[in-house]
This record gives structure tokens, C-alpha cells and sequence, in this order.
């Protein structure tokens, strides 16, 4: 599923909304986690992801974590455990 603008918007304001209940573990990828949104631009959702894993493992765990906020769904993990990410 490629990541259309309206996805990246809505990561992106998830990302805004949201930081205040951030995992405190989490929240130092706060910054990398804007880049790689701002990089992300026009790429698919599991490029998204292939690039947050091969950086660091919190930077892969934070932007699970903000994508679930997005989804805001019951079933958002089985949703980001049927991307494929490549091994960093």
C-alpha cells in the first residue's frame, strides 16, 4: 500500500497530537522521527518503515507506535505485522 500524502499528513499530525503521551522511552525519536516523515514524501508505507529499521531499533518502535495512533484501530498491530520490512 503506498503511502499517499494523506497518509504522511495524518502520521505527521498524529506525531503533533500526540507526542504529550509518547512512551517517555521513545520520545528522543521524536526528532528523527519528523525527518523521516519529511524524507518519506511520496514513498510507499513499507519503505516508511524498511528506512526507520535500518536506522535504530527505538526509531522502528517509534514509528510503529505513531502509525498505530493513526490507525487508532483494534487491530493496528496485526496491520503493522503484515508489513514487510527489509533487515537493516
Amino acid at each position: 500500500m503506498p503511502a499517499t500524502m494523506s497518509n504522511l499528513d495524518e502520521m505527521q499530525s498524529a506525531l503533533h497530537r500526540d507526542v504529550g503521551v509518547m512512551p517517555p522511552a521513545l520520545k528522543g525519536q521524536v526528532p528523527l522521527l519528523r525527518d523521516l516523515l519529511a524524507d518519506a514524501r511520496g514513498e510507499a508505507l513499507e519503505a516508511l518503515f524498511t528506512r526507520a529499521n535500518q536506522s535504530e531499533g527505538e526509531l522502528l518502535e517509534a514509528a510503529a507506535w505513531l502509525w498505530a495512533r493513526t490507525l487508532q484501530a483494534p487491530d493496528a498491530v496485526e496491520q503493522l505485522e503484515s508489513l514487510e520490512v527489509g533487515e537493516g
